[in-house]
């Protein structure tokens, strides 16, 4: 039975290190989301500095997407009486989590849910619209959908599947939620309601590729040098490793892959332009150009928790 797509916001977690994703990613959901936001901070989560004139270049090239930029500050997060001090190994989860917790407080009045997905996450349109409008899924509280992963390149999908974005019904959100240093797996476990995980398509084939691990060398090593994991292993010594031969047709995690025979996108063919460099001071002064854009401080994130907690008591 089909039935009208719901009202739905997609939330994309981005950075500059991931332009290979960003335009599929946005095309993944444009026709199945009324809403799309694009939370992005002004630097990396190590502190290191962004690269601002790619910030700027996607801000023009979708301006039908709202981007949530917020600020980086070493000493104090934007979480309401953060618990975690900036030594701690978590710290940088508390950045991850911010976009969506930001997402969730400005997403649009009439959603009613909220799909958070990475930016290496590409969803296949025609078989998502075609799940949201059949399935059977209304009544459950939140969604984790199975995917396809792939590593060093587009043509190399390791055998076993995991799960990656996360559906939710946005009644079964509160702001407090989101600052699990799980992150999504924290958002998912946490919310009271009918849970289902491992989600596929009608034909039980994965909706949504991860592409996380196709990148070059370099920007894999950004990859972990700034992502929250950067404490879990040592990831530069896995990659020197991996990079010091043919590829063996293993994950450096122990994921085997397999060969597929066919590409229909492969993030390393996508050009990344090569633009004048922009500082930070410039960066900031120039955003008045882009009306898409909403720089988010600390306080007005708070004042926007105060505002939302009053409209549903």
């Amino acid at each position: 039975m089909s039935r009208e797509l719901p009202m739905m916001t997609a939330v994309i977690s981005f950075c500059s290190n991931d332009w290979r994703f960003l335009k599929r990613c946005i095309d993944g959901v444009a026709s199945c989301s009324q809403e799309i936001i694009v939370t992005v901070c002004d630097h990396f989560f190590d502190g290191s500095a962004e690269n601002y004139a790619l910030l700027q270049e996607a801000y023009a090239r979708f301006p039908k997407c709202t981007f949530l930029q917020f600020h980086f500050d070493p000493h104090i997060s934007y979480r309401p009486f953060s618990t975690l001090e900036p030594e701690h190994h978590n710290w940088r989860h508390e950045w991850h989590n911010t976009g969506r917790w930001l997402s969730f407080l400005y997403a649009s009045a009439q959603s009613e849910y909220l799909l958070f997905l990475d930016c290496d996450e590409i969803v296949d349109t025609s078989l998502f619209s075609q799940w949201l409008k059949e399935a059977d899924w209304r009544g459950l509280a939140a969604c984790r959908f199975n995917s396809d992963c792939y590593f060093r390149e587009a043509r190399y999908e390791a055998t076993a599947r995991s799960d990656s974005c996360l559906l939710v019904n946005r009644n079964y959100l509160t702001s407090t939620i989101f600052w699990d240093n799980r992150e999504r797996t924290g958002i998912f476990d946490g919310i009271e309601g009918e849970k289902k995980k491992g989600i596929k398509d009608l034909l039980d084939q994965p909706m949504v590729r991860h592409f996380s691990g196709v990148r070059t060398k370099e920007e894999l090593h950004k990859k972990f040098t700034t992502w929250g994991h950067h404490w879990e292993q040592d990831w530069a010594l896995l990659l020197e490793e991996e990079y010091s031969r043919p590829f063996n047709g293993e994950h450096f995690l122990g994921r085997q892959c397999q060969c597929i025979d066919t590409i229909d996108f492969d993030p390393l063919a996508e050009e990344i332009p090569t633009l004048p460099r922009v500082d930070l001071d410039q960066f900031l002064q120039g955003l008045h150009r882009f009306p898409n854009v909403i720089c988010v401080s600390r306080s007005d994130a708070f004042r926007k928790e105060v505002e939302k907690e009053y409209l549903l008591n």
